[in-house]
């Protein structure tokens, strides 16, 4: 079955190179993912990595999920 839920930190970016941590300045949004799995499994994935790597400026964490039409649309990986 595929996986539906996945668990992310965004960083919304920092165009004006603002930002106070060196390693985020002047880069663009981007999304990190930390697991995919169930809902419950890729809330506590958040609180593990969050309890591990503290939320930077300008970062949230969430869990997105699939639709089923898009899973019923998707069922594999492309042939061609």
């Amino acid at each position: 079955m595929a996986n539906t839920h996945y668990a992310i930190v965004v960083f919304g970016g920092d165009p004006d190179g603002e930002h106070p941590d060196p390693e985020l300045r002047g880069r663009g949004p981007q999304l990190t993912l930390i697991g995919c799995g169930s809902a419950d499994f890729c809330w506590s994935a958040i609180a593990h990595w969050t309890g591990k790597h503290p939320l930077r400026r300008w970062e949230h964490a969430e869990v997105v999920s699939r639709s089923p039409e898009m899973i019923a649309e998707h069922p594999g990986p492309d042939p061609g």
